[in-house]
């Protein structure tokens, strides 16, 4: 991901129209909802599955973790456990880096780090003085159960030679997978825990007996939740890239220029579309142009002027389209300032 000033955070994709009013589309970048500011060379430790059961605590998962390696028993003897601790392992580092935010030390280096040292004696500090890292990310994976039923659906049917309808009982097999993955942020700095967090998902599939054969397989159900998991992960601790739409106000007062500035806006053409619609503002007070306005700040990447514009308008008029506004580019500007802060900025 490219990171943008988080003044220029804002990119035009295209516009398009939306009932009777304009709208336009902004890749705006969204601050993670974690503060990882000063913690972003990161220490990773494979994912763990508990040998007996979850672990809530947070030194518990430590301990374990750094004993299982120390004994060389990270290995589960339950070989789908192991692969899919194995596979969450390698896409939470390939999530984390896609990010561009964060530099990654590989559980190998980890592992390699602990080896000379007593399990009793090492601490989250101690590694990181070790690695250079500025905080340790721990994981596990919990609670991954697996069950099949059978089930009966009632289907009608119509006799191509008497045209009658008759019902017919139709097996079906329904699978359903859940898992549970936690995880831990713990600074190297302060021994403090900076996030934890914990998603627990199920996943269905069913299909008619006869067709038992074409279940989706068992390992790719609990990969599907292990991929949304990390890519929800990697949105809390790193800023991300979305698209948004931004709607324009539709003018009532049937002024001209509001249809020109319109056009300018559907033509891209946004600096334009800014001034013909300040002029409007500042001539009539219409709404729509002072509100139309504000947007066209925030999205040529000037959202205090933005915010000083509606503020204006909100003086002149009360509608809900102009509080909704000012409430929203409040929030933008309150992104604004946690993304500078994330990106080191503040």
């Amino acid at each position: 991901m490219r990171f943008l000033k988080a003044g220029c955070a804002f990119l035009i994709m295209l516009s398009i129209l939306s009932g009777c009013a304009t709208s336009i589309y902004v890749k705006v970048v969204k601050p993670a909802e974690v503060n990882m500011s000063g913690a972003r060379k990161l220490a990773i430790f494979a994912v763990n599955i508990p040998s007996e059961g979850a672990m809530d605590s947070m030194t518990d998962v430590w301990k374990d973790t750094v004993l299982r390696i120390k004994k060389g028993k990270f290995r589960d003897s339950n070989s789908l456990r192991q692969d899919l601790a194995e596979y969450t392992t390698d896409n939470l580092i390939s999530n984390l880096l896609n990010t561009k935010y964060f530099e990654i030390i590989s559980p190998t280096d980890v592992e390699r780090s602990i080896e000379y040292y007593d399990s009793n004696t090492i601490d989250p500090i101690m590694l990181g003085q070790l690695l250079g890292a500025e905080a340790i990310i721990l994981s596990e994976i919990t609670d991954m159960d697996l069950d099949k039923e059978r089930f009966v659906v009632i289907e009608t049917y119509v006799d191509e030679e008497t045209e009658e309808e008759y019902e017919v009982e139709v097996p079906w097999i329904r699978k359903t997978v859940r898992l549970r993955f936690t995880y831990w942020v713990i600074s190297t700095v302060t021994d403090r825990l900076i996030a934890t967090k914990s998603f627990s998902q199920s996943k269905q599939h069913q299909v008619k007996e006869e067709n038992s054969g074409s279940l989706r397989p068992t390992d790719l159900m609990y990969k599907d939740i292990i991929n949304g998991n990390l890519a929800a992960m990697a949105k809390q601790l790193a800023p991300y890239e979305i698209w948004e739409a931004r709607v324009m106000m539709n003018d009532k007062t049937k002024d001209p220029r509001m249809k020109e500035a319109d056009n300018l806006v559907k033509g891209n053409i946004y600096e334009k579309a800014l001034d013909l619609y300040l002029e409007i503002w500042y001539d009539t007070q219409n709404p729509a142009a002072g509100v139309n306005a504000a947007i066209m700040h925030e999205v040529l990447g000037d959202v205090d002027s933005a915010l000083a514009l509606i503020e204006e308008v909100i003086n002149v008029s009360a509608e809900p389209k102009v509080m909704n506004e000012y409430k929203r580019l409040k929030r933008v500007k309150e992104d604004l300032i946690r993304l500078e802060e994330q990106m080191g900025k503040s």
